[in-house]
């Protein structure tokens, strides 16, 4: 199954079972596309990369009947270092969806 990179920036983070995620991700390519997160809330994983507005670069494969894309790597495209400790911008991030 052939892989994709790309880049984006997280618009919604979805809580889809114990361990998983759902992401929908803005991307130059597809506009808004979603993804599934497999084990992004275990404890040595990078789903604390994953935060809103965040931009990411995603690696991802996709079967063809399906609309939702599955991660297989996750980076952090761009260092946002404000959006987190800043009250302000923290607060417009908890009310974006």
């Amino acid at each position: 199954m052939p892989t994709f990179i790309t880049e984006g920036i997280v618009v919604q983070k979805i809580n889809y079972s114990e361990t998983s995620l759902i992401l929908k991700v803005l991307t130059p390519e597809f506009g808004v596309k979603s993804f599934i997160f497999p084990g992004a809330k275990r404890k040595n994983r990078k789903g604390q990369l994953v935060f809103p507005l965040a931009i990411l670069s995603v690696t991802y494969f996709q079967r063809k009947e399906s609309d939702l894309a599955r991660i297989s790597n996750i980076e952090l495209a761009t260092l946002c270092k404000q959006i987190p400790f800043d009250p302000i911008k923290s607060s417009v991030v908890f009310f974006y969806k």
